[in-house]
Order: C-alpha cells, then structure tokens, then sequence
C-alpha cells in the first residue's frame, strides 16, 4: 500500500463542517466561463463534491464546484454566490458523479508544483496528473485577414509518480520515457513491447501496475 493511499484512508471527519468554511472567502467571480477563448478550469461545468480542509479536516459536503488551474484555486456555488478555496487550505476533493479524486501539493507533503493532482491510480507507487495553464499566443495576418487575434488560455497536463516519497515528473515522449528507465531494463523494455504512449492515462496505468508487480 502506497505513502498516498494510506494517507486517503485515514482522514480524519471528527469536526465540525462549518470550521472548513473558515477558509473560504465570498468573490465576485463570474458563474459563466467564456469557452471560446479557453479557460483555466480542469472541469469548465459545475460538478458536486466532497472537499476536505488541510488545516482541521473540515468536511464540505455535496456543492457544484470547479476547479482552477490557474490561481490553484478551488470556486464554490454556494447557491449562486461564488465562494473560492485556495489549494493551499485544501487535502482532498472528490467528485461524487465521476468518482474522481484530486490532491493538492500539501497532501503530498513537497513544496513544488503547487495546485491541483487528481489520482489516477494508487497501490504501492501512484501516478498523478497534475494541472497548470499556459497561453497560446494568437497569430493573426492583417493582410490576409486570417488567423486568430486573440490570446487562448490551455489547462496543461502533467504526469508523476509519486514512490517512497518522492514525486518524479514523467516523461512525455516514448524515446525519452525509455531512457528514463534505462536503469530498469524490464521497465523500459515493458514501454517498448506495449509502445506505451507517455501522454494517454490509460497506458501510463497500465505501465505503473506493470512497475509495481516487479517491486
């Protein structure tokens, strides 16, 4: 069992939920996201969550939030009213409808990158995508009249394994994904045979169960 799993399993609920709101704070923040020139949030709609406090493991149950990539910032409708939660304050958030659960730096206990990892997969090591944002630059032609003019903002995946402690940033290209390993031939041989694509979740499952049956 992983440093992480067990850590998820032994949350403590034993306050009260309205000491988890002592960190959240009333904002002015538009509900609508304006898609056509991208936006920094994991999950643009509103979806209903669990989130748990880092500071007194206050529980916040069951309202629509999103979260933000760009400020590490978690945004709660509270009826309407959007409330923010910085990621710094948060353990935990888990999405009731896709079952899925994200972290945050704290959780991990390490300083850097800061903001939001969901959990795609924990035994003994676990692989985590992490969330940032970049900006694509728009490149319009004056003469032609073509291109785009504006700027578009891009929520930015990057995947870790997470052992003994220890975060690593995992390549996201097959060649140097294989020289990563090169320490562990079995493991690089593994990337090679089941030409693992470093960007696609489900082959980089498939390659950190594969790590951890030979641990």
């Amino acid at each position: 069992m992983s440093f992480l799993t067990i850590v998820l399993s032994q949350q403590v609920l034993d306050v009260y939920s309205s000491q988890a709101w002592s960190k959240v704070f009333i904002t002015n923040r538009p509900f609508h996201v304006n898609n056509m020139e991208g936006n920094q949030f994991i999950n643009a709609e509103w979806q209903l969550a669990d989130i748990i406090c880092s500071d007194n493991n206050g529980k916040i149950e069951g309202y629509p939030v999103r979260l933000d990539a760009r400020a590490n910032l978690i945004e709660i409708n509270d009826n309407g009213v959007i409330k923010v939660l910085h990621a710094t304050n948060t353990y935990s958030v888990a999405f009731k409808v896709t079952n899925e659960v994200f972290i945050t730096n704290k959780t991990l206990g390490i300083a850097e990158p800061v903001g939001f990892y969901k959990v795609l997969y924990s035994e003994k090591s676990s692989l985590l995508c992490h969330y940032s944002t970049k900006i694509i630059e728009g490149a319009y032609n004056p003469v032609l009249d073509a291109g785009i003019k504006e700027d578009k903002m891009l929520v930015e995946k990057i995947y870790y394994l997470f052992k003994d402690g220890e975060l690593t940033k995992l390549e996201n290209k097959r060649r140097k994904l294989i020289k990563q390993f090169i320490d562990q031939p079995e493991i690089s041989e593994y990337i090679k045979l089941n030409r693992i694509i470093p960007t696609n979740e489900t082959d980089l499952i498939k390659l950190i169960t594969y790590m951890d049956s030979k641990s």
